[in-house]
């Protein structure tokens, strides 16, 4: 079985990805930042999902959660990551602050 890491998977294209992939027989790792989506999403995909709850800006908690997909995986290979999650700061560029921008670049 393929198995990949998504983050972002609350809602939108990750949501989808997730979707497609676990339609297609993956095993998908899904990041979300809330329990109450982990939950959701575990119920609605079922045991092909992982949910992983950190926050991409935490970057202690990033690594926590890949060190625990690598031992999950243990001998098996990550077929892929879709590096999904993000946040949108609106509002003309010429009129946000450095500082908004630059939380919106960093967010990966």
């Amino acid at each position: 079985m393929k198995q990949v890491v998504i983050t972002g998977v609350s809602t939108g294209i990750g949501h989808a990805s997730t979707k497609v992939l676990i339609d297609r027989g993956f095993r998908v790792f899904g990041s979300v930042r809330r329990q109450e989506d982990a939950d959701r999403l575990q119920k609605e995909f079922g045991e092909k999902f992982v949910p992983l709850l950190f926050d991409v800006t935490d970057e202690a908690a990033v690594q926590l959660a890949a060190d625990n997909v690598g031992r999950d995986l243990g001998t098996s290979t990550l077929d892929g990551l879709v590096n999904n999650a993000g946040i949108e700061v609106t509002g003309p560029l010429a009129h946000l602050q450095v500082d908004q921008f630059r939380q919106q670049l960093e967010v990966y």
